[in-house]
């Protein structure tokens, strides 16, 4: 009788996750499938990225007379680009926002995942979406224009941050769409684009 309570038990309990690195193996029903995990070091990993090479078979589909066309090391090195823009560009935002701010969490939880800090937000452009849909506080609104600097137009800011990400994430749906399955660099492109949600 215990052994068929615990096989109802277990049949019952169809997810479970395991993470190893940058896959998360979910075991369903009894088959494990494999899933992205989203990246907590957007720079970090793209910098990675740029340092491996991409296999034949990518590099064929890549350069397929038939299209898409991509440069894969150009088009990372420009998300990488557009990374450490959004990073240096929301940093300074975050030192304008009020502590008592509810945008702060947001924009720090975005500066940290982008460049491998604590407590990384892994929805950044849902982050970034919340942000700009509210004014900032009177009180980050006086940070802002300070005398005592940096003065900067925190809001116009924080936009600009938003849609570098999505351009990112758009690049990144380019490159993937030319990497062959087996090649190593379609997971961290992958983990990448997930922290883009």
């Amino acid at each position: 009788m215990a052994d068929t309570k615990e096989k109802e038990h277990q049949h019952k309990q169809t997810t479970v996750q395991e993470h190893s690195g940058t896959v998360a193996k979910t075991h369903k029903d009894g088959e494990e499938v494999e899933t992205l995990v989203a990246s907590t070091n957007l720079i970090g990993d793209a910098t990675t990225l740029l340092g491996m090479t991409p296999t034949a078979a990518s590099v064929a589909l890549a350069t397929n007379p038939n299209g898409p066309l991509q440069d894969i090391s150009g088009n990372v090195g420009l998300v990488l680009n557009h990374f450490k823009e959004a990073a240096a560009l929301l940093k300074i935002v975050n030192t304008v926002t009020d502590a008592a701010d509810t945008d702060k969490a947001k924009f720090t939880g975005v500066v940290n995942a982008l460049t491998g800090g604590g407590s990384p937000s892994g929805t950044l452009l849902a982050d970034m979406a919340s942000a700009l849909a509210t004014a900032p506080t009177a009180a980050s609104a006086a940070l802002a224009i300070s005398p005592n600097g940096p003065i900067i137009d925190a809001p116009g800011s924080a936009d600009l941050v938003n849609l570098m990400l999505k351009e990112a994430k758009m690049i990144l749906a380019l490159v993937n769409r030319v990497m062959d399955a087996s090649d190593p660099m379609k997971t961290i492109v992958g983990n990448l684009s997930q922290a883009l949600v």
